[in-house]
C-alpha cells in the first residue's frame, strides 16, 4: 500500500508506476482499486487517507509493505490505524513500513519524535563552504537505528546538498530555498526538524541547547512556565 493524503497527491506517483511497473510485469487493473497487480497475484494499491474514517476502512485488512509519502501531512491517528494493518502471514514475505518526511505539516510532531529525535543525525567531517550559493552546512550521515516492541526505527535525512543533480542542474531551486524566510529556510534548506514557523525560541538549537540527562543538584531554583496558547 503506498498513500498520500490526497487523491491529487497520488498523481505524481502514479505516473511514475505507470512507467515503471510494466516493465517488471505488473498488470494495472483501474479505478477504483487503484493497483497494480503481480503475476504472484500480488498487488500494489495507491490510496489516500484525508480523515481516519479513510483509514477505518482498512481495518483488519494484510499489509506487507506501508509507504506514506510525506507523512508529515498526516495525523498520528491515521499512521496508527494503517500501521497495525501491518502484518504477514507468509514467512517468506518480511513487513516494512517506509515514510518520507518534510519538517512541518499537521504530523510534524510525532515524526520528529519517532525518528529525528530518537536516532538524530550524526555530523561528520568538517563544514562545506559552497562558493556558488555563499553558504557552509554541515555533512551529515544517519544516526544509529534504535528497536522498540519489536520495531526497528532509523532516520536516513536527504537534504538538497546530497543530490547533486539539483545542485548542478537546477541551481535557481537552491537560491529559491535560500531566499525563504529564516524559519523555512532552516526547514527546508538545511532540513532542520527543530524549526517552523511560529516558534518562540527561533535560534534553537539542538547541539547547542540540549545536554546530556544530570541530577539537578537541590540548591538550585527551577522554574516552570506554560502558555495558554488561546490566539495560536
Amino acid at each position: 500500500m503506498i498513500c498520500r493524503r490526497t487523491y491529487k497527491l497520488l498523481g505524481e506517483l502514479m505516473e511514475r508506476a505507470h512507467k515503471i511497473y510494466p516493465k517488471i510485469g505488473l498488470k494495472w487493473e483501474g479505478h477504483p482499486k487503484n493497483q497494480w497487480r503481480a503475476p504472484s497475484g500480488a498487488t500494489i494499491r495507491f490510496l489516500s487517507f484525508q480523515r481516519k474514517k479513510d483509514a477505518d476502512d482498512y481495518v483488519g485488512a494484510e499489509i506487507q509493505f506501508l509507504g506514506i509519502d510525506q507523512a508529515e501531512q498526516f495525523t498520528w491517528e491515521i499512521v496508527e490505524m494503517l500501521e497495525s494493518c501491518v502484518r504477514s502471514t507468509d514467512a517468506r514475505i518480511p513487513t516494512r513500513v517506509r515514510y518520507t518526511s518534510n519538517p512541518g505539516g499537521i504530523g510534524h510532531g510525532w515524526f520528529k519524535k519517532m525518528f529525528c529525535d530518537a536516532c538524530r543525525p550524526i555530523a561528520i567531517g568538517k563544514p562545506v563552504y559552497l562558493p556558488q550559493f555563499k553558504i557552509t552546512y554541515q555533512p551529515i550521515v544517519p544516526g544509529k537505528a534504535y528497536t522498540k516492541n519489536g520495531q526497528t526505527y532509523q532516520f536516513i535525512p536527504s537534504r538538497v546538498f546530497d543530490n547533486p543533480h539539483i545542485i548542478q542542474n537546477d541551481p535557481k531551486y537552491v537560491w529559491k530555498l535560500i531566499a525563504l524566510p529564516e524559519q523555512l529556510r532552516k526547514a527546508y534548506l538545511f532540513g532542520s526538524y527543530d524549526a517552523f514557523v511560529g516558534q518562540f525560541f527561533r535560534d534553537w538549537d539542538y547541539d547547542t541547547n540540549v545536554c546530556e540527562p544530570f541530577a539537578i543538584p537541590p540548591i538550585w531554583n527551577v522554574y516552570g512556565a506554560f502558555d495558554w496558547g488561546y490566539k495560536h
